[in-house]
């Protein structure tokens, strides 16, 4: 497992943004339920999660290697990864042991849009992901993937 830290400076709607939000009747009711909940968080004296945990795992046999993270990983990350092992097979796959959220690459992010800008809510955090998160996510998969001798081949 690793933490995963959201925007650099902590992120803190003011209340009458949030209330806003609130009073706005074209605000979905996710986008409702998300400052709602911040609301709670601040008149309760606590400050919101800034980081979230995130799983990796690899299975790795002989060059073989099967990345699983818990996200909704955009294509970038599996492009990036074949990249990388450019001589290895490798499998990506997301959504495994749970989902955290949409997890953008720095391209993305900098690009902005929806799922960039918009989705983080929808899985109750309280900003985006830093453009760092790409790397992070790419380095420790990466080092978690190192070819394996641990397999017996086929009879």
């Amino acid at each position: 497992m690793h933490k995963f830290y959201h925007m650099q400076e902590q992120v803190r709607l003011l209340r009458e943004q949030l209330e806003e939000l609130l009073a706005n009747p074209s605000t979905d009711k996710y986008r409702a339920q998300w400052a709602r909940k911040l609301l709670e968080i601040n008149s309760s004296g606590q400050q919101p999660a800034n980081s979230a945990t995130f799983t990796i795992q690899t299975l790795t046999c002989g060059n073989f290697a099967l990345i699983a993270l818990s996200g909704e990983m955009c294509v970038g990350y599996s492009l990036r990864f074949k990249a990388e092992l450019k001589d290895r097979p490798i499998i990506v796959a997301g959504y495994c042991n749970g989902i955290i959220a949409y997890v953008p690459t720095a391209r993305i992010l900098s690009e902005g849009g929806y799922e960039a800008d918009g989705s983080y809510f929808y899985f109750g955090l309280p900003a985006p992901f830093k453009p760092e998160v790409e790397e992070t996510v790419v380095r420790k998969a990466l080092g978690m993937a190192s070819p394996s001798s641990d397999c017996q081949q086929p009879l």
